[in-house]
Order: structure tokens, then sequence, then C-alpha cells
């Protein structure tokens, strides 16, 4: 089985409703990439479509196919992939467990998040991932969460900036580098509460 078809195949064991998009734009046949495109804008949301995808060489997705999506709630988590596609989340609010368990992950584009609020467990368990690029946080939608964002990214060396000012409480950045044992620099700003990771090394 290629890559292809056993990503697509998963694909429809996440998301049934995914053979049928497109048929109801009166498509007489329509090829697997485009029906998920389509699944996906009729569905308005990209959450869980790659959950447990084994095969990475391939993810049938473009930068574009996410425009208006707002939902990327565990798009990837535990699955396979090792570097993580270019999307448009320029309207991206709730990123939680995004990447959740990619333990193979080890490279992340830059995002578009200055309309995110959920980012809990985001790359919770990437075991690979080695650094992370500047996260352009603003105040739009109110209160973040950024509870255990990197935890369990036990390889995990340098975090970009990220701006902690938009929480309403600890718990809403509890346990964010959980376990990181190996971090070295993490531009945290704002920092209102204390952040410990493991045993080790305390920020605030």
């Amino acid at each position: 089985m290629s890559d292809i078809t056993a990503t697509l195949t998963k694909i429809a064991e996440n998301m049934p409703d995914v053979y049928n998009a497109g048929y109801e734009k009166g498509k007489a046949s329509i090829t697997w990439t485009d029906r998920l495109r389509d699944f996906i804008s009729y569905r308005g949301s990209a959450s869980y479509l790659f959950t447990g995808v084994l095969s990475h060489n391939e993810i049938p997705i473009s930068y574009n196919d996410t425009t208006g999506i707002s939902d990327f709630v565990g798009m990837f988590a535990n699955s396979a992939i090792t570097k993580a596609p270019s999307l448009n989340t320029t309207l991206g609010q709730m990123f939680n467990g995004m990447f959740q368990g990619c333990k193979s992950l080890t490279s992340i584009p830059t995002y578009d998040y200055s309309n995110g609020v959920g980012f809990s467990s985001m790359f919770s368990g990437c075991e690979s991932l080695k650094s992370v690029q500047s996260f352009n946080i603003t105040g739009n939608g109110g209160y973040k969460n950024f509870s255990s964002m990197f935890a369990n990214c036990t390889n995990l060396c340098t975090i970009g900036t990220l701006d902690l000012g938009y929480v309403a409480s600890s718990t809403s950045c509890s346990s964010i580098v959980y376990k990181c044992v190996n971090l070295e620099y993490a531009d945290f700003r704002n920092i209102m509460f204390s952040l410990q990771v493991g045993s080790g090394t305390t920020y605030g």
C-alpha cells in the first residue's frame, strides 16, 4: 500500500463523511485529494483529520486548503509525520493537541497564531522536536491556554518568542515545559507565574 493510499484510508477511518464530501456539489466523480479538500471546506474544520496516520511522505494538504479554517485541534495527533506542512492558519483559533504525540516530528514551519486562543498540549510528546520558532501571539480572542503546550518534549532545546501575558490564571500555563529536560533557551515574555521544567529550571 502506498503512503498516499494508506494516509487517505486512515483519514476515511477518522472521518467517514469524507467519502461523500463533494458529491453534495453534484460531482459525478472526484479524486481523493479533491474530496478531502471539499470536505475540509464543507466541514469548516481540520480537527483530527490526520490523527494516527502512519505514513508521512505524503500528506495530501496544501497551504490554501485551510484558508478560513479556525479549528486545528488534534489535526496530526499521534501521526508519524516528520515535517509539518505549511498551512494557512490566519483565522486559526484552536490549536489544542494539533501535534500531540507526534514522536517523529522534527520540523515546524512558521504559522500565523495571531487569532489563536487554545494551545494546550499542542506539541506535547513530540520527542524528536528540538526547536520551535516564535509565536505571534496577540490579544485577539481574549485569554489563552498554554497548559502542557510543550510537555514531554524531551529533546526540545529552544523555544522562540512566546508572550504568556494573555492568561487568566496559573492553570492556563501549567506544565507548559514539563519534562523538557534539555531545554536551554525559551524566550517567554510577560511571565506572570512560575514555570518549572520538571525538577530543573524555573522560569518566572
